[in-house]
């Protein structure tokens, strides 16, 4: 059996699709240094070729994709597609730092029921990354509306003042607001089995033990 060497050999030559953009709307090619996808010499060339209208940013941290790893970005993007605005030249943006684990965490009580879990596709589907947040998820066997009245006694017990109930809009679903002692805000979200069927959460669906309800704790800083 021949072996094929390249990636090469798997389709027929291709000839590069030159760019041409001759607009007045501005764009803005993000490039990162160390990007694994596409090296940052792609997005400098790209933005050459897109001509006077086009302006890049370089963004000095890690991953493919960097919209929600810096608020750097976000903010220029945002401003592209809202005023037409573009950033300055040589721009650069850094990455947001990790949010480290409040003092205070240590403090959390045992919540009866409920195990800790390691389930960063539930973090991620509900948007809580490490540089917007710090969080933690449980599993229980309780309904998300049961876990979540032995969160809030548990909670309350500990010194964590009950700032009230939130709706987030999905079923089967609970959310809570929290006062930490020290001030800081936190949220609870209860996820019931059932949630994880809704198309906004159905990425983390197989990553959840089978029946279980998923209670994630996280603290975002204000």
């Amino acid at each position: 059996m021949n072996q094929t060497s390249s990636c090469t050999d798997l389709m027929p030559a291709q000839t590069p699709v030159a760019l041409k953009y001759s607009g007045k709307g501005p764009i803005v090619v993000v490039g990162g240094t160390k990007d694994p996808a596409t090296p940052i010499r792609w997005a400098e060339e790209m933005t050459k070729e897109l001509g006077s209208q086009a302006r890049m940013v370089t963004f000095d941290g890690e991953g493919h994709g960097q919209l929600l790893a810096s608020k750097c970005i976000t903010k220029i993007e945002g401003a592209v597609l809202a005023s037409q605005k573009l950033p300055a030249a040589n721009t650069t943006c850094q990455p947001d730092p990790v949010v480290p684990k409040p003092s205070w965490w240590s403090d959390l009580p045992t919540f009866p029921n409920a195990t800790t879990a390691d389930l960063p596709a539930v973090l991620a589907a509900i948007g809580l990354t490490d540089t917007l947040g710090y969080g933690q998820a449980y599993v229980s066997d309780e309904s998300e509306t049961v876990a979540d009245t032995t969160f809030t006694d548990a909670l309350t017990a500990a010194g964590f003042q009950d700032l009230g109930a939130q709706d987030i809009g999905l079923a089967h679903t609970t959310d809570r607001v929290w006062q930490a002692p020290n001030g800081d805000v936190m949220v609870v979200i209860g996820l019931g089995a059932a949630a994880f069927d809704d198309p906004e959460l159905s990425s983390a669906k197989g990553a959840v033990p089978a029946g279980k309800t998923v209670v994630v704790v996280a603290y975002v800083p204000q």
